[in-house]
């Protein structure tokens, strides 16, 4: 058999319906910003109280869940798949939509919201013909909605021996013993302080920014690198699963109050 007749293995039915609600969430999330009082780019002056604190209690955990949940996706993705495979997977997958929305979709976005807040006033193609000078803020362009898909790109690629790692033979067997001595001793409780280590040391820096539009400050990166990495270790531990759905309203209980 060719590498590239190598079988992906199969989908996981827990991951899609994970992937699926994050990001029926993340519609209404983006929706009801209108309505939140927030500083938003297109806001009305109607408040909604109720919508504003549902908004801010799915603010903690909305974008973490989508890429705990891609972590784990790009794992099965991976598979027994040579690099090269692999690799064209992503940018099929990750790159083209990207290149696509930023073409296709971001622009009309950029357009209208400029529009709204009186910054522009010409065509769309006199917009067009500035918005690419530099980019953003300095510029017009940049990637709006579509940054979750910059970073899962970026970091996938930055993570990939962490990936191929996990995917040998020592990297399981390391992996199996460590979710097993997690889930017996609750130290999955720890798993926090690396994200909290992300925003207390790596935000506050005023070289938190790497210069680039579409990725973002480096505390992102290490965030949701993280991130990414809980999700394929969790989801490759079966054991560390079963503990963590045992304890998952325990741990909405102490999301909700702190």
């Amino acid at each position: 058999m060719s590498k590239s007749s190598v079988p992906v293995p199969d989908r996981r039915a827990d991951l899609d319906w994970l992937r699926l609600g994050a990001f029926g969430l993340l519609i209404v999330y983006h929706a009801g910003m209108a309505w939140s009082g927030w500083n938003t780019p297109m806001a009305s002056d109607d408040n909604i109280g109720w919508l504003r604190e549902g908004m801010r209690f799915l603010d903690r955990w909305r974008m973490p869940l989508i890429f705990v949940v891609s972590g784990a996706a790009v794992m099965l993705a991976l598979g027994t798949r040579s690099v090269y495979d692999f690799s064209l997977d992503r940018v099929h997958r990750l790159l083209l939509p990207f290149a696509f929305g930023m073409v296709f979709l971001v622009p009309p976005q950029d357009y209208l919201e400029q529009l709204y807040q009186g910054k522009f006033a010409g065509s769309f193609i006199d917009f067009m013909w500035q918005a690419f000078s530099d980019v953003y803020p300095g510029g017009k362009i940049h990637s709006h909605h579509l940054w979750f898909i910059a970073y899962a790109l970026a970091l996938t690629f930055i993570l990939l021996p962490c990936f191929l790692w996990l995917r040998s033979a020592s990297g399981r067997a390391i992996h199996a013993r460590g979710g097993r001595v997690i889930a017996r001793t609750g130290l999955q409780w720890l798993m926090p302080f690396p994200l909290a280590g992300a925003l207390l040391w790596l935000a506050p820096s005023p070289d938190n920014t790497n210069g680039y539009g579409f990725i973002g400050p480096w505390y992102g990166l290490g965030y949701y690198g993280v991130l990414l990495l809980y999700g394929a270790f969790i989801f490759g531990s079966p054991e560390l699963l079963t503990a963590l759905k045992r304890q998952r309203f325990l741990s909405l209980v102490v999301v909700s109050v702190t």
